[in-house]
């Protein structure tokens, strides 16, 4: 049975994303405490070059990001590990700005993590961590401007068009004029890179995707076997994104009481756990604007790899 009933809310956005063709799991349930210890590992990959190649933009633009923003509050959403946004945190610090950090994480086990590092390596700072899904929930009310709202790490690829639509007006409707929105996606590259980023030779990126099994069964009371599913990964050019799904070995019937669910399968079924959206520049300036922020800056590196934005409304 699961550790606490699931609310009104998770079960019925639970049971919509299973009953899609495939059936998919919504992103946040990737995350409890196995999870993100699972997808810290994968960050530090050789073969997974976004975290270090974002990092490196960061690292090498963050003087002219606190000048361009001059913040004093700094929000992330899906903050994560606090080593990038320890990066922009430090340069705003030394500036005499940006002595408040707020973030946003639906992973308890990053929220705490977030406060004993910063509370050693920027003592100054002020941080409130708020355990939330940012899907739901958008504490921009909160902090002194100007603010920067971060969302990196590519995390807007794991949405797909429409609620990348939804979630960019909600982030122009909640932001003041003056405040400003630091974006992180991924860009589009050679198939052999890309599906080599998710097949890693460690196998932790396949132990991330399974652990979706155990989740199941402790929070949602599922019954569902692992051995009955293994792990795929694709890249699918018409949608010009990533599919990290478990595909059924054999004939299986996965069961949710809590939900009154039971979903099938056959041979080659699958379960579509998550996607990583790529991108143009052109593809997401165009997305951007559309929720009618304006294009400040854009930073790249040297191969083209990885894109960060900063957007501001006027």
């Amino acid at each position: 049975m699961p550790a606490e009933p699931l609310s009104f809310s998770e079960g019925d956005q639970l049971r919509s994303w299973l009953s899609r063709t495939p059936p998919q799991i919504p992103p946040k349930w990737l995350y409890d405490q196995r999870g993100s210890e699972l997808y810290e590992h994968i960050t530090r990959l050789p073969e997974y070059y976004p975290t270090r190649t974002e990092r490196g933009i960061l690292t090498e633009h963050a003087a002219a990001i606190a000048d361009l923003t001059q913040a004093k509050t700094v929000i992330e959403l899906g903050a994560g590990s606090p080593e990038k946004s320890s990066i922009l945190l430090r340069e705003l610090g030394m500036r005499d700005s940006g002595h408040e950090f707020i973030p946003v994480d639906i992973s308890t086990t990053y929220l705490e993590h977030i406060e004993s590092s910063m509370a050693k390596t920027l003592p100054h700072v002020t941080v409130r961590p708020i355990q939330a899904d940012f899907a739901d929930r958008m504490p921009f009310t909160q902090g002194e401007p100007a603010r920067l709202v971060l969302f990196l790490g590519g995390t807007l690829g794991n949405l797909d068009r429409l609620e990348r639509a939804e979630f960019l007006a909600r982030v122009c409707a909640a932001i003041e004029p003056g405040d400003f929105f630091l974006l992180g996606v991924d860009l589009i590259k050679s198939r052999d890179r890309l599906i080599a980023a998710y097949y890693d030779r460690s196998g932790v990126t396949e132990k991330f995707i399974r652990n979706i099994v155990n989740v199941a069964r402790k929070r949602w009371g599922a019954t569902v076997f692992d051995e009955h599913f293994d792990y795929h990964a694709s890249w699918v050019d018409e949608e010009s994104r990533v599919e990290m799904s478990l595909v059924a070995n054999q004939p299986t019937v996965m069961t949710i009481p809590s939900l009154d669910t039971t979903l099938s399968f056959g041979v080659g079924d699958r379960v579509l756990v998550e996607t990583s959206h790529k991108f143009t520049r052109e593809s997401i300036t165009q997305e951007v604007l559309g929720s009618s922020l304006s294009v400040a800056r854009a930073f790249s590196d040297v191969k083209e790899d990885f894109l960060v934005m900063l957007f501001t409304k006027e």
